[in-house]
């Protein structure tokens, strides 16, 4: 289980423990840092960016309105593009079930 700046409003250890199974071997022990909260900074796309574009190997969590979860693990720090970035680390993720993600890898099929 990595370390984490703090607790997330969204994701509980076991969810969490699910994610680090997908992530690459060279950083499933990282520690954990809570870079952007909807909550704590608001909704401007441009303040996500501003705070992800020194953190690559990032998630980006979202919980809808209905509870459900989802989001996706970026291996390049966040940025505007006109087109594709990052590589086949890349996922989608949900919970179908309660605690544990479906992952969705990069099928290689478009770039």
């Amino acid at each position: 289980m990595p370390h984490k700046s703090e607790k997330s409003e969204i994701l509980n250890d076991i969810m969490i423990s699910g994610l680090v199974e997908a992530l690459p071997s060279m950083i499933k022990m990282a520690d954990w840092q809570l870079i952007y909260s909807l909550n704590r900074d608001g909704i401007s796309m441009l303040t996500f960016f501003d705070k992800c574009k020194y953190h690559p190997n990032t998630f980006l969590v979202v919980q809808d309105f209905q509870g459900k979860v989802f989001g996706g693990y970026c291996n390049e720090a966040w940025k505007i593009s006109s087109s594709f970035y990052g590589t086949g680390e890349n996922f989608l993720f949900t919970f179908k079930d309660p605690n544990m993600p479906t992952v969705y890898n990069w099928t290689g099929c478009d770039d």
